[in-house]
C-alpha cells in the first residue's frame, strides 16, 4: 500500500464509540481518486467539490489588489494593459492566481532592472518567457539520467546545424557515444525511441512522422530558442557538464569528432 493511501486507510478508521474525524482533502491532481486502492475508498465516502480556474476577469482583480497594496502609482494603470495581459496569459493556461502573481511580479523586477518608471506589456512577455525558462529548467533537472542524455543528443545535433532533419537513428548514434563518454550503458534504440515520446508528451521535443521515400520516418525537432535553454540547464547536472562543455567549444566538428569513439 502507498503512503497515500496508508494514510487514508488509517485515518478512515480512526472512529470509535462517539470520536468522529472528518477529513478534508485538498489537490489540484484531478486523478486522485483514481489511484486510492478499493479497501481505503470502501470506507471513505465523501462529496467532491470542484473549484473551477480562475477567469481573466477574476485574476484582473486579484491583481489590482496586489497593486494597489504594493505598487507606487502610475507605475502600473489601466491604460497600459499590464494587468490585462498578465490575466489573459495565464487564464488560456490554467487560470492560477499564483502563476498571474509570479508573472507581475516579474515583469515589476524586469523593469525595476531597467530603471524604467513604468511596467509596459513588453516587460510582461519578457517575465513570461523567464518564467517558461525556469520551469523548462525545473522539468529538466528532475528527469531520469537516460532521458537526459537523450535530450542532450538531440539538442546538440540540432544545435550543430549538421543534422536539420534529425531522425531516431541519427540521434540514437549521437547518445550511444554520449554514453560511452560517460561510461554508461546505452539502451536499445527501441527503448531510446520510448524516451523521445516521453520528452515529446511533455513537450521538450517535437516527433513528427514524415514520408521519407521508403516508409515513415520520425522527424525530430526543437525550437531554436530552447535549445540554448536546455543546454545551460544540461550542463547544471554535473554529470553532464564535460559533455556540454565539450560540445560548446566547437559544435560542429565535435559531432564527428572521434573524442566520443
Amino acid at each position: 500500500m502507498t503512503r497515500p493511501n496508508s494514510v487514508l486507510y488509517n485515518l478512515t478508521r480512526l472512529n470509535v464509540q462517539d470520536s468522529e474525524v472528518s477529513l478534508i482533502l485538498i489537490t489540484n491532481k484531478m486523478e486522485f481518486r483514481e489511484k486510492l486502492e478499493a479497501r481505503v475508498i470502501s470506507t471513505f465516502p465523501h462529496m467532491t467539490i470542484h473549484f473551477p480556474a480562475y477567469t481573466a476577469p477574476e485574476l484582473e482583480m486579484i491583481l489590482w489588489d496586489r497593486v494597489r497594496e504594493g505598487v507606487n502609482d502610475g507605475v502600473i494603470t489601466e491604460e497600459d494593459g499590464v494587468v490585462q495581459l498578465c490575466a489573459a496569459m495565464i487564464a488560456n493556461e490554467d487560470g492560477s492566481a499564483r502563476k498571474a502573481i509570479q508573472l507581475l511580479k516579474t515583469a515589476i523586477t524586469i523593469a525595476e532592472n531597467e530603471g524604467s518608471k513604468k511596467v509596459t506589456t513588453a516587460h510582461v512577455r519578457g517575465a513570461y518567457r523567464v518564467l517558461e525558462d525556469e520551469l523548462i529548467a525545473e522539468t529538466i533537472k528532475e528527469l531520469p539520467k537516460h532521458l537526459k542524455l537523450t535530450l542532450l543528443a538531440v539538442s546538440c545535433a540540432l544545435k550543430s546545424g549538421l543534422v536539420p532533419n534529425l531522425t531516431t537513428g541519427e540521434a540514437y548514434a549521437l547518445y550511444k557515444k554520449l554514453c560511452r563518454a560517460c561510461t554508461s550503458e546505452p539502451v536499445s534504440q527501441r527503448r531510446f525511441s520510448d524516451f523521445l515520446n516521453q520528452l515529446d508528451e511533455i513537450g521538450l521535443v517535437n516527433v513528427t512522422l514524415r514520408n521519407a521515400g521508403r516508409g515513415l520516418t520520425r522527424k525530430i525537432t526543437i525550437e531554436r530558442r530552447s535549445i540554448d535553454n536546455y543546454l545551460r540547464s544540461l550542463s547544471q547536472d554535473e554529470f553532464l557538464e564535460p559533455l556540454v562543455e565539450e560540445f560548446s567549444k566547437n559544435p560542429r566538428s565535435w559531432i564527428y569528432t572521434d573524442y566520443f569513439e
